[in-house]
């Protein structure tokens, strides 16, 4: 809202992603090593195949 008063109109947050992701992989692994498995859990949902190619392939998710 600051910055927004001051007349900027976008801010970038360029680690924030990766940092979010860091932070999953920190708490997957964790769990791997605790439990011996995954476990998906509505509320933390691990992504699917379907997911990850969505993500690689933009042209695949396109609207038009």
């Amino acid at each position: 809202k600051e910055l927004g008063t001051a007349g900027f109109s976008m801010v970038i947050y360029a680690n924030q992603l990766a940092r979010a992701s860091l932070a999953a992989m920190r708490a997957a692994a964790t769990e791997f090593m605790d439990h011996g498995a995954f476990e998906s859990t509505p509320q933390q949902r691990l992504s699917t195949v379907e997911d990850l190619i969505r993500l690689a392939d933009p042209i695949a998710t396109a609207t038009v």
